[in-house]
């Protein structure tokens, strides 16, 4: 489909005239299924590591930052040393090709 762009003199050239594709949409919604169709199948021969939370239903950051607490209250409650090292990288995946 073709819209025309405002403020051009001659529309009868095609440069006064954008395309608008839908096809990423539909392509996008086409990933989704075929992914949740082989998501079970896929799961069932090689399941995730329990601390895997990324893409996860009910899983999130705020998750993974309860098990880290947890982890720490736990293991000061019973006297333990606790060594945890934090990495964060300032848009890490913004700068992934």
């Amino acid at each position: 489909m073709f819209i025309t762009q405002p403020g051009m003199v001659n529309y009868f050239k095609a440069k006064a005239h954008r395309p608008i594709n839908l096809s990423p949409f539909m392509l996008k919604d086409n990933r989704k299924i075929g992914v949740y169709a082989n998501k079970n199948e896929i799961l069932r021969s090689y399941p995730l590591h329990q601390n895997q939370l990324a893409s996860q239903p009910g899983m999130s950051t705020e998750t993974a930052l309860h098990n880290v607490a947890t982890h720490i209250q736990n293991a000061v409650e019973k006297t333990e040393i606790v060594l945890e090292a934090f990495l964060g990288i300032k848009e890490a995946f913004d700068r992934i090709p």
